[in-house]
């Protein structure tokens, strides 16, 4: 069976179970992924070039595509991309350490 693309993922996870797997992303060795009706969890990942803002441009892509989606980042375990996401406006999951999630811009206006 072919691997799903994110956004073929996304879209048909409303629909389809499960709603986690391993997908394909340009510039992603690996990236594997849950989706619920409101967020997405980026449980794994593995940039094919890490430091070259693949990540960056993946994070702004989904905020444009899918705005209605809350992203969680699970178990970022290097200091330098953890303190990226706060950066990028998102928070640690209080109770749980190198747990991040980044509202909605709609949510975060409210």
């Amino acid at each position: 069976m072919k691997m799903q693309t994110l956004d073929e993922f996304i879209v048909g996870s409303t629909t389809n179970w499960p709603n986690n797997a391993w997908v394909r992303e340009r510039g992603f060795e690996s990236l594997y992924v849950r989706v619920a009706r409101r967020h997405l969890d980026i449980a794994n990942v593995t940039a094919r070039k890490p430091g070259r803002g693949t990540f960056t441009k993946l994070l702004q892509r989904l905020k444009k595509d899918y705005p209605h989606l809350t992203i969680f980042v699970e178990s970022a375990l290097e200091q330098r991309f953890r303190n990226k996401l706060v950066k990028w406006g998102f928070v640690e999951r209080e109770g749980e350490p190198h747990n991040f999630y980044l509202l909605p811009e709609k949510e975060l206006m409210v």
